[in-house]
């Protein structure tokens, strides 16, 4: 079961609420869609951010660079959606 949605601005000041939140919807989207649909991906890399701003940036460049190579080999390395995520993956090994 999901836990109850949150609003936006809680998870935004929580870290780890959002992790929590972030994380069942990427659980929950993988069963649903699989691994590799865009939907799936986009709540990966959304848990990827919640990681590196809750300070667990090994964690968060480890997934956000599976996301990465997923998105570039599903939509292709133009696609916008990769470019956000190989941005945040950036801002992770930054912080890192």
């Amino acid at each position: 079961m999901l836990p109850a949605p949150r609003p936006v601005t809680a998870l935004l000041s929580s870290p780890l609420a959002a992790i929590t939140q972030f994380r069942a919807v990427a659980d929950a989207r993988t069963w649903l869609f699989g691994a590799q649909s865009p939907r799936t991906l986009n709540a990966r890399r959304n848990l990827g951010a919640a990681l590196a701003r809750a300070g667990h940036n090994h964690e968060a460049v480890e997934l956000l660079t599976d996301v990465c190579a997923t998105y570039r080999s599903v939509l292709g390395a133009d696609h916008p959606y990769t470019a956000t995520a190989t941005a945040t993956l950036q801002q992770a090994q930054k912080a890192k």
